[in-house]
């Protein structure tokens, strides 16, 4: 078991119990973090991808110089 999930889960739910929240489809919960989580993760990757695509034209134009980072 990721410790760090288990209590990011612990203090979710207690947040919804403390905000009187009862019945809930958690398994619809769980889908819908997923979907968020693998949202984020596909626009981080997409960002990357341009930034990376970007670095490599600008540095074929005449003057352009490069370094390590």
């Amino acid at each position: 078991m990721d410790k760090a999930s288990y209590n990011l889960g612990l203090n979710i739910g207690r947040q919804l119990v403390q905000m009187g929240i009862g019945e809930l489809n958690i398994d619809d919960l769980t889908a819908a973090i997923k979907e968020v989580v693998a949202g984020a993760q596909q626009a981080g990757k997409a960002a990357k991808e341009a930034g990376e695509k970007y670095l490599a034209e600008n540095a074929k134009k005449d003057g352009a110089t490069g370094t390590a980072s």
